[in-house]
Parts: structure tokens; C-alpha cells; sequence
């Protein structure tokens, strides 16, 4: 019964996100709602498969603009209907409740947009993340500047972060990142029509000591099939500094889609950066995120493939970690499909195999979406 009255409060909370979004679209507001359920199956090396099911939602309400002064407020829900012990999901899913995610004021004058407050970002190495039930958010101030000819600039500062979850069953509130805060910088630039460049620094002040990431990433297109990209991650953690090196090419091949990757890191670990999806490395998967090529004399390896059948993508790849200072390597193999099933409705599923030197034997997982 505890199952099906969850249920049935995440239907009833639906149905008046869908209402609230009726009523604001009549007044005149840019209003954005959808559903997301997730099934996860994840099994740990010398341990029992464990489960997690819930769904969440999210209602975004932006105004008009006047005199270039917007508002936005995003809130987020999210249940488990698991009737199953969840509590290995503690660090990723199992989050009950409702958090306010996003609440700003953005300003726009010229090429210039300033946002204050609640928001996504979604940068290289200052980033949330989307993938689970409840996607993360930062609370501080973001400058976007395009006064320069196919330039981007950005400039931020964020003070508070939320989680996935709290760790203990619930959402994760918003808490201070660290004593100051953090602060970043990039440039996006389109040089010419086939090469693009990237830059980023971020630094995070803390009284027990301060984390800075520069990033840098170049991608050429060679031609309308084949394009190449190369990559460096260098961070100083308190005074211990690490290195990443990577290069990717991307090619098409008829109806198939090829990837293949390579990166390096020297001999100290890499900070990849701050929030759930600041993961640059190119040598990396979708469900372990490539966060093995972070660590101390590290050589990543990725290759995949993806095509079309019947308007179902399917895909498949395989990742390689060689720790050469302890001998071991950690593998995934990945294969996956996701289909349109309507315009609003969507469906994807992944399994991933990790090999015998993985903390992880196998992990699947289900997503049903919904935007209305």
C-alpha cells in the first residue's frame, strides 16, 4: 500500500504541476513541466544486486521580460517506490521531498546577461548534472558576455551547491561549496568555420586549502564526416598538482556513428572539477563517467558506436582505465537504446558490465521522460 500512495500523491502532484502551468501560461509566463521515472540496478563486487525506483518532476516558471529584468523559479520532487531496501542509493537516488532548484532574477542588457541566485550551469569543470532522479543546482552569479564576434565569455561566482541527496533519504539541501566560495572564468571562441576553442578556470577558496582547474579543449572538424578534438586538465589541490591529456575522434561512417578516445594523466590525481557533471575526460562512458581517468598515471581508452534502427538509437562501448602504478585496470562495456516515443515522451536503457578490478560488476538502467 505505501508503494501505490506514493504513486498516487506523485499523479495528484502532477496533475497540479500541469494545472500551474495551465494557469500560468494563460497570464502570460514561459512555463516548462515534466516527469521522469528511473529504474536502477546496481551490483557491487562481491555483494548482492541492489535496486531503486522513483519519479520526479519539475515545474519552471520564467516571466516576460521588462526593461531587460527576467525572474525564474524551478522547483523539483522527486519519490522512491521501491518497496525494496534503497539505502545503498543513499549517495545518487534515494532522495525524497522537494527542493526550489532554481530561483533568479537575470538582468540583459546588450550582449551582456547577469543571473542571480538559484541556477543550472552547465560548463566543463563547474557543472550539475541531470542524469539521476534530481538534478543538482548552484547558488551564485553568472555573467555571460557576446560582444566579441563568435565569442563567449563567462564569468561566475557560486557560494552554494545542492545535491542529488542529503545522504540519509532526502533531497540535498543547498550548502556552502566552501568558506569563500568559488569563482570561474571561460572563453568559447569559433576561430573559423572548422576549429573551436575552449578555456576555463575555476577556484574554489577554502580555509583547508584551495582547489584550482584550468581546462583547455580544441575541436577541429576535418571534414563533414570526420572531426578531431584534443584536450588539457591541470589542477592544483592544495598544493599537489595533476595533469590530464586527451585526444578524441569522432567519424561517420554511413548510419554509424564512431568515437574514439585517449587520455593520460602524470603522477599525481586530477581534480576533474566541481559539481556531478564536471567530467571533461574524453575517455569515458555514460554510466561510469570516466571518473577512473582521474587518477595518478592513468592511460584511458573509449571507443564506441551508435546507430539508428527503425528510429530506435542503439549503442554500444568499451573503456579501459590501466593504472600502471598499481597494475590494475578497471573495464566497462556498455551497450544501450533509447527511442522518441512521442514528441513529449521519450524512453532509454543502458547496462553496463565493469571488469574484475571495478568496485562495480554491473549497473543497468531504465529512464521514462515526459515534458509537457
Amino acid at each position: 500500500m505505501k508503494k501505490y500512495g506514493k504513486l498516487s500523491l506523485v499523479a495528484a502532484v502532477a496533475a497540479m504541476g500541469l494545472t500551474a502551468a495551465n494557469a500560468a501560461d494563460d497570464m502570460g509566463l514561459n512555463v516548462q513541466a515534466g516527469v521522469k521515472s528511473q529504474f536502477f540496478d546496481r551490483k557491487a563486487e562481491g555483494s548482492s544486486s541492489d535496486s531503486i525506483a522513483g519519479v520526479s518532476g519539475y515545474l519552471k516558471v520564467t516571466t516576460k521580460e521588462y526593461k531587460g529584468l527576467t525572474a525564474g523559479a524551478e522547483v523539483q520532487f522527486n519519490t522512491i517506490i521501491s518497496d525494496a531496501d534503497t539505502t545503498a542509493f543513499n549517495g545518487d537516488m534515494n532522495g525524497e521531498g522537494a527542493i526550489l532548484s532554481e530561483g533568479y532574477l537575470q538582468y540583459t542588457t546588450g550582449n551582456t546577461g547577469i543571473k542571480v541566485g538559484r541556477q543550472h550551469i552547465a560548463t566543463p569543470i563547474l557543472s550539475n548534472s541531470g542524469s539521476r532522479l534530481v538534478k543538482d543546482s548552484f547558488e551564485g552569479v553568472t555573467v555571460v558576455n557576446k560582444d566579441i564576434k563568435n565569442t563567449t565569455l563567462v564569468a561566475g561566482y557560486v557560494s552554494k551547491a545542492s545535491t542529488r541527496t542529503d545522504g540519509a533519504g532526502d533531497i540535498g539541501p543547498f550548502e556552502d561549496i566552501s568558506t569563500d566560495g568559488g569563482y570561474t572564468l571561460m572563453m568559447k571562441t569559433q576561430v573559423s568555420p572548422a576549429l573551436a576553442l575552449t578555456a576555463q578556470y575555476v577556484t574554489v577558496q577554502d580555509d583547508a586549502g584551495d582547489k584550482d582547474v584550468l581546462y583547455a579543449q580544441a575541436d577541429y572538424k576535418v571534414n563533414e564526416t570526420v572531426k578531431v578534438a584534443g584536450q588539457v586538465l591541470s589542477s592544483d589541490n592544495n598544493g599537489v598538482n595533476g595533469t590530464l591529456v586527451g585526444v578524441k575522434a569522432d567519424a561517420k561512417m554511413g548510419a554509424i556513428n564512431l568515437t574514439a578516445a585517449y587520455t593520460s594523466t602524470g603522477d599525481e590525481n586530477v581534480v576533474r572539477g566541481f559539481g556531478h557533471g564536471a567530467v571533461p575526460a574524453f575517455a569515458k562512458l555514460s554510466v561510469g563517467s570516466g571518473i577512473p581517468a582521474y587518477a595518478a598515471d592513468t592511460n584511458g581508452y573509449m571507443v564506441k558506436a551508435s546507430t539508428n534502427v527503425s528510429g530506435v538509437k542503439v549503442g554500444a562501448g568499451f573503456a579501459s582505465y590501466d593504472h600502471t602504478v598499481t597494475n590494475l585496470t578497471e573495464t566497462e562495456t556498455e551497450i544501450s537504446a533509447s527511442y522518441k516515443l512521442t514528441a513529449n515522451a521519450s524512453l532509454a536503457v543502458s547496462h553496463t558490465m565493469f571488469g574484475q578490478d571495478s568496485t562495480k560488476d554491473h549497473e543497468t538502467r531504465v529512464t521514462l521522460a515526459y515534458k509537457f
